[in-house]
């Protein structure tokens, strides 16, 4: 995940909050954990993100957007391959799928744009 996409700490400053305030709103112990998000150490978790979401009232996708893109991406695969395996059935569940597939892969066309 690269350092200049990751918003956090622009919207902390923002906000005048240290690292330790941040974690204590977050709901973790360490300003160190924060940090190491910042600077692209580690991938923050499922909490950390919603949390940082809740928060700042900025979606995660603008908060981390290389981490939704990559994850986004990875999806995106993930349903082109399941299309794929699906093009033989002809079920009711199988046309349910499909549409699935269809409209999630609107959205990822529409969100990149």
């Amino acid at each position: 995940m690269p350092t200049e996409t990751i918003l956090l700490r622009t919207h902390r400053r923002a906000w005048a909050l240290d690292q330790q305030e941040l974690a204590s709103l977050i709901g973790i112990a360490s300003a160190s954990h924060i940090s190491r998000v910042e600077r692209s150490k580690v991938v923050p978790g499922l909490k950390f993100v919603l949390a940082a979401e809740i928060v700042f009232g900025v979606h995660a996708k603008k908060l981390f957007p290389a981490l939704f893109n990559a994850l986004e991406e990875e999806v995106v695969r993930n349903l082109y391959t399941f299309g794929e395996r699906l093009k033989e059935d002809t079920s009711l569940a199988a046309t349910r799928k499909h549409q699935l597939v269809d409209e999630a892969l609107q959205r990822a066309v529409r969100s990149a744009e």
